[in-house]
Parts: structure tokens; sequence; C-alpha cells
């Protein structure tokens, strides 16, 4: 069992069936494994005003979040820090590219595994705070 917040990888699998591309398709996903590459995007690669509920999110892949909300989700990160899923954009780019946009969605009670995190370095720590938030603070010395 994982509690919301950070948590290390673990080998279980899920008991969640794939989510169907009509599934994915629809604007609430419901106790689904969701390949999040297989989700559709609006023209400009943004994914939008979805929820997901009880959904196991799988990547590979980069999500650059909009206005998200993340409710009792949990993170999987590599040696408890959220950094290990950060990826901070170069400063000398005009825009991110190859990343997938999330923006006015819902992750409700899921895991999010094998996926990082980009966008601007405001953003990018008001997600950290929001992350953080949600479950045990990190071990003392991290």
């Amino acid at each position: 069992s994982t509690t919301p917040g950070l948590n290390e990888p673990v080998a279980v699998p899920s008991h969640k069936q794939r989510a169907t591309l009509e599934e994915l398709a629809q604007q609430t996903i419901t106790n689904r494994l969701v390949h999040i590459v297989e989700v559709p995007t609006e023209s400009d690669g943004y994914i939008r005003q979805k929820t997901f509920l009880d959904c196991d999110i799988i990547g590979p892949a980069i999500i650059y979040p909009g206005r998200v909300e993340f409710v009792e989700m949990v993170f999987e990160v590599a040696g408890n820090t959220i950094e290990s899923i950060i990826w901070t954009p170069n400063p000398d780019a005009p825009q991110v590219l190859g990343v997938i946009g999330v923006d006015m969605c819902r992750f409700n009670r899921g895991r999010f595994i094998n996926l990082g995190f980009t966008g601007s370095p405001e953003s990018l720590e008001g997600f950290r705070t929001q992350i953080q938030g949600l479950g045990p603070p990190p071990p003392t010395g991290q």
C-alpha cells in the first residue's frame, strides 16, 4: 500500500485495465491504466479538461502541467526526492517542445509512474510545494 505524496517506484503491476481509445476521449476516465501519450491532445499538444479518477498514469513522458489539481496522488520518485521527476527547461530556449501539456485537469487517487514534470521556474516551485504537501515530509537531511 502506498500513501499520497512521494514514493519509491514499486514493481507491483497495475491491476487496472488499460484505457481504450474510446475511454481516453471521454472527459472523465476512471480506474484505468492510462498511457499518457495515448490521451488525445488538442492541436497545441495539450490535454485539457479531463478528470483522471483512480487511474495509474504511465510514461515514459514529460508533462508540462498548467492549471492542474493533484488530489491524493502518488508520485513515484527515485531516492525519495521530488528532484528525480523534475526537468528544468533550458532558460535560453524560447519555448519547451516535445512535452505533453496538461491544463484544466484533475488527477485524483492514482499513481504517476515513470513520468517527469517540467515548466517555468515559478510553476516548478509551486509544483514542488503542492506535491510535497500531499504526503509525509521527506526524511531530515534531504
